[in-house]
């Protein structure tokens, strides 16, 4: 993601419209700051954003019975509560609400009116609203993934606010949302053994985890860089056909993170082999290798993953082109 925040609208209401352009690549993670204006303000917005003292922070998250990405909506709700949210799990009887203490602090878990949990709110003091948030997913979801298991229930967190106490603004973490498009049939040529991939694609859109999108596009990139790339060659040679082979390399985009900007423009099949295979796909895969087990409640590993299910989109979608365009040399 950009790393300077970008002003992309004002409000005197406690509403606005967002373009979906300004959240840049659909799927791709975002920071929403929502900053007040109060006069004889003493900090300019770019100031308060870039604060690194220590300050208090309540994190609070909407929890639901079905996936539904932040952004992923055409409306996103920064000031949900307790009424909003709803869970598999409700309280027990005479209870308004769960509190839990843990190493990194005390959460806790409130119902909705139906008694279901619903929100969470946890208290902190950071430098920033990425530490705030990092710093409740550490505290917060190994209860969550406790409860899944011992429940044997799904518990989905569909949106975390950061509110900054000392500053009074507001953080959400969103996920670029899609455009519409029109859909023009005479542009489209679908390629009969492509069949797998382009179904492949869509299961990962429609997938709310980074660590299986990430799968599905790696998987994708295998098949068509490996086996389907080598039969089709195949093919040309025993029908005397000579393909225009396009150079393929990682492509570029404004919400890439600096851990994966520094392979923009490189060739596809190393940045596969080397970055993707080696460092990501086994993790994901095998779950424990010999660098560690895999902590998917993480606050960083989602972080990671998040962005990294962006790049291996684009690669995916690289890919994908480049094959088409070898296979319609045929036609």
């Amino acid at each position: 993601m950009p790393t300077q925040p970008i002003l992309i609208g004002t409000s005197v209401a406690p509403s606005m419209n967002i373009p979906p352009e300004a959240f840049g690549t659909p799927g791709a993670r975002v920071m929403l700051h929502i900053v007040p204006q109060f006069p004889n303000a003493s900090l300019s917005d770019e100031a308060l954003l870039s604060d690194t003292n220590q300050r208090p922070f309540v994190v609070s998250a909407r929890l639901s019975k079905g996936p539904s990405l932040a952004g992923r909506t055409e409306h996103i709700r920064g000031d949900f509560d307790h009424k909003d949210g709803n869970c598999f799990l409700v309280v027990p009887p005479g209870a308004s609400a769960i509190r839990i203490d843990t190493p990194l602090g005390q959460f806790e878990i409130k119902k909705n009116d139906a008694g279901e949990l619903s929100f969470i709110e946890f208290r902190c003091s950071s430098a920033n609203p990425s530490q705030a948030m990092a710093a409740f997913i550490e505290a917060v979801y190994p209860t969550l993934d406790h409860f899944a298991y011992v429940y044997n229930v799904a518990i989905y967190v569909v949106m975390i606010r950061v509110f900054d106490v000392t500053h009074q603004s507001t953080h959400l973490s969103c996920t670029g949302p899609f455009k519409h498009q029109v859909a023009v049939d005479s542009e489209n040529l679908l390629f009969t053994e492509m069949k797998p991939v382009y179904a492949m694609y869509r299961e990962a859109k429609n997938a709310d985890s980074d660590f299986y999108r990430f799968l599905c596009f790696y998987k994708i990139m295998e098949g068509v860089l490996g086996k389907m790339r080598g039969e089709l060659f195949k093919r040309a040679k025993s029908a005397s056909v000579i393909l225009t082979v396009e150079r393929s390399v990682v492509p570029d985009d404004e919400n890439l993170s600096p851990e994966f900007k520094q392979y923009v423009g490189k060739p596809m099949q190393a940045f596969f082999d080397d970055v993707l295979t080696a460092k990501f796909r086994d993790a994901v895969a095998h779950f424990l290798t010999e660098d560690g087990v895999l902590q998917v409640s993480s606050a960083e590993t989602i972080s990671v993953y998040g962005e990294l299910a962006l790049v291996t989109d684009l690669c995916a979608r690289t890919v994908i082109l480049s094959h088409e365009r070898l296979l319609a040399q045929f036609t």
